[in-house]
């Protein structure tokens, strides 16, 4: 079970990064970020 908890724990850090490197390229358009950030909640609410 710690094999599991480490993997998601590094899957959780990539997807930060992913986060922080996506918005830093769309942070000057604000329809982009409009849609990433629906996008986001979306997908938020499908993992719970």
């Amino acid at each position: 079970m710690e094999r599991k908890e480490e993997i998601y724990n590094i899957h959780e850090l990539i997807d930060e990064k992913k986060d922080e490197e996506i918005l830093s390229l769309i942070k000057n358009d604000e329809i982009l970020l409009d849609k990433y950030k629906s996008l986001s909640i979306m997908l938020n609410d499908l993992k719970d």
